[in-house]
């Protein structure tokens, strides 16, 4: 039996758990582009107008709106739940880079910015505007919590803040209101309907309940059995918070059209 509430799956609670300052969980996609469309009369950046037209776009993808929620005792996982106070001011931001405004610079400013761990008191996402780049550029850097995103829905979801076509009109603006989050009672009685069905499901197949959990026993044997097998070295010792970076060129032969663009969008969302 599925839960009524959009729950964590044991996937993403696993991504948030192993999160240290040292490992942060989240994933990230920096790209370049024309400066131009987003500069306002004076030649710098319109961050208000990029805040208005992301914001009218977040309807296509409500996961952006949604924080992870921890659940009283014996209420099941976590849930996401709507952000009551959501505010688009706390999700993008822009930072001007270092001169000379080179490759370099735009890359050391990226690391910078992906060192923290987001904030989990809001939605698990940011969007970076870095200005200062050469030749009428600006730098574009998307952090989102690998819990809330894998790469291929990372890249659906930046793509919602997008349109196919140029000069497509802004969506409607629509008024947002948080849905109510369940209460501890609907949340404890959703966890023992879950329980109760798995539990049914498993006396139903005893044999292969006891294979299972021999072969859960067994693994996790060899689990720890390993943990010290290996010895110390740089491979395996404990990070600090830096990150060398590079960057790899990549031809453009093969890059999609419009129309392989948005099936790649709606193949990512089915799969997230």
């Amino acid at each position: 039996m599925r839960s009524r509430y959009p729950r964590l799956s044991l996937a993403d609670r696993s991504n948030l758990w192993i999160e240290r300052p040292e490992t942060p969980a989240h994933i990230a996609g920096l790209c370049i582009v024309e400066a131009a469309p987003l500069l306002d009369a004076h030649g710098e950046l319109n961050l208000e107008m990029v805040k208005r037209r992301i914001e009218l776009r977040l309807a296509r993808v409500p996961a952006l709106r949604r924080v992870v929620r921890p659940t009283p005792p014996l209420c099941g996982p976590p849930l996401w739940i709507d952000d009551p106070h959501f505010s688009i001011d706390g999700h993008v931001y822009a930072v001007r880079l270092d001169p000379p405004g080179d490759e370099a610079s735009l890359l050391a400013a990226a690391e910078h910015l992906l060192r923290p761990p987001l904030d989990r008191s809001r939605p698990l996402w940011e969007l970076w505007f870095l200005t200062g780049l050469d030749s009428g550029r600006l730098g574009m850097l998307f952090k989102v919590h690998h819990a809330l995103a894998d790469g291929l829905a990372a890249v659906a979801l930046i793509m919602s803040f997008f349109d196919l076509e140029a000069g497509a009109p802004d969506p409607p603006s629509v008024a947002w209101n948080p849905a109510p989050a369940p209460t501890a009672w609907a949340l404890f009685g959703d966890n023992v309907r879950g329980k109760l069905t798995a539990a049914r499901s498993a006396l139903a197949h005893p044999i292969r309940l006891a294979h299972s959990i021999g072969s859960a026993f067994t693994s996790s044997l060899g689990f720890l059995g390993s943990q010290h097998a290996a010895p110390r070295m740089s491979l395996n010792g404990r990070p600090g918070l830096a990150r060398r970076r590079i960057a790899a060129p990549v031809g453009m032969d093969h890059v999609p059209g419009p129309g392989e663009l948005a099936r790649l969008r709606i193949e990512a969302l089915d799969h997230s």
